[in-house]
């Protein structure tokens, strides 16, 4: 008798597939989790630089305009000189100054920052309307009070341009022309 005896064949068993696919489910959820993590991380970090540039861009817009506050030219004081277009509230500044040539506005402008409820939220909020001292044409119907181009607009007539949007508090702070100390203005 010749028998042949044949070596068990090894294999996995049940249980060690589901034990090795449990293993491998585990490993890619945890690379599945370190990469969502990974993409929110990487938004956040977006939002909070486009936020930075937003603000510095705010920032140098706000310096340069204030910066350039221009004198009035229908605005004398008692002793003949001119009066430089600036006003400080708690909630707004409002000044005229040059603005360059962009977005159709440009020239002397009335300009008014204050902090206003925008689409549910308080945001801080710039209104622009050119100055049109020689062509009263050139301004919307009732925008400035009769008779008076060179007086101040009705800024609630105008649409406002949120600059900052969700805005916990604001400060004002300048130095008007001669004057030794700051003004400040919280809201």
């Amino acid at each position: 008798m010749n028998a042949v005896f044949k070596a068990p064949q090894r294999g996995f068993t049940l249980l060690e597939v589901v034990v090795a696919l449990s293993l491998l489910s585990l490993l890619l959820l945890a690379v599945t989790a370190a990469f969502r993590g990974l993409a929110q991380t990487s938004a956040h970090l977006e939002r909070n630089t486009l936020a930075s540039e937003d603000m510095r861009a705010v920032s140098a817009l706000l310096q340069r305009t204030v910066g350039m506050a221009a004198t009035h030219p229908n605005a004398t004081a008692a002793d003949g000189s001119t009066q430089i277009r600036f006003e400080g509230r708690p909630d707004a500044l409002t000044w005229l100054a040059p603005l360059p040539a962009r977005e159709g506005v440009g020239g002397l402008t009335h300009l008014s920052l204050r902090s206003e409820r925008l689409a549910g939220t308080t945001a801080l909020a710039l209104r622009i309307v050119p100055y049109s001292n020689f062509d009263p044409q050139a301004v919307p119907a009732g925008l400035f009070q009769a008779g008076a181009i060179a007086a101040e607009p009705d800024w609630s007539l105008l649409p406002p341009r949120p600059l900052v949007e969700a805005l916990t508090g604001l400060e004002i702070r300048y130095r008007g022309h001669g004057e030794s100390d700051w003004q400040t203005h919280r809201s």
